[in-house]
């Protein structure tokens, strides 16, 4: 998908959390509302962000917008799916507030994940049995979305998936096994993603970017290379678009 570099967009931000990608969305922004059913996490957002002009928070529920139709360019939901009861109504919802044209882009944990990122829970699910809540099943995931099951929530919203990106192989798979949702519970007050937590530790200070975001893009590239034609990976990127017609 190309972009126009003048171009802005009203965008929502879904699942937006401590708000750590929204300094990152406003170049390309009239405006972002962003939000997230968690109000611990929209509180935090705003004291680290509330000063960026552009950018409103509120706590918003994914399978209930408070949003007239139409009334967003682009929706933005990294890693949200997931935690929703109903994401085929979160499919549904973030079609019916997109501008007719308008495109998605979305994040999710895979069930196709690698063996070097949970073996327990890839064998787990081999032999059907109940998946510990560690590695793949960490941050209160309660489930992970299969590849025929994010097809069929679009194809049912009225959304058309014009690019499909596998994201983290087998090799940033085996650099995350276990430990991140460790880091997580022990450095995180709200490690369970819930929506009742309140309080929070957070690691991140301001909104300027990482120094070492320039050491992990090329881990990446190095990953990607080395995944070559595998079908696994720990997650999915999707760019999809609402139907003209709908």
């Amino acid at each position: 998908m190309k972009r126009d570099p003048k171009a802005k967009y009203k965008i929502l931000h879904l699942g937006c959390g401590e708000g750590d990608y929204d300094p990152h969305l406003l170049p390309f922004a009239s405006s972002i509302l962003a939000g997230d059913i968690n109000e611990g996490d929209i509180s935090y957002a705003k004291s680290v962000n509330g000063q960026l002009s552009g950018l409103e928070y509120k706590v918003l529920d994914a399978l209930d917008l408070a949003a007239e139709d139409g009334s967003f360019d682009i929706v933005i939901a990294v890693d949200t799916l997931e935690h929703v009861d109903e994401p085929q109504q979160m499919m549904h919802e973030i079609a019916r507030v997109l501008k007719k044209g308008g495109r998605a882009f979305l994040t999710f944990p895979r069930y196709e994940f690698p063996i070097t990122y949970d073996p327990i829970n890839f064998f787990n699910q081999i032999w059907n049995r109940k998946p510990i809540a560690q590695g793949a099943y960490a941050f209160n995931h309660t489930f992970l979305v299969k590849n025929q099951d994010w097809q069929t929530w679009c194809q049912k919203a009225g959304l058309v998936v014009e690019q499909s990106q596998k994201i983290s192989g087998w090799l940033i798979a085996l650099m995350e096994m276990y430990w991140t949702g460790w880091i997580q519970k022990i450095f995180k007050a709200n490690s369970a993603n819930k929506s009742n937590q309140n309080e929070k530790w957070a690691v991140r200070s301001d909104a300027k970017t990482p120094v070492l975001v320039l050491l992990t893009d090329l881990l990446i590239g190095i990953d990607a290379a080395l995944n070559g034609v595998s079908k696994r990976s720990i997650g999915m990127g999707l760019i999809i678009r609402k139907k003209e017609s709908v």
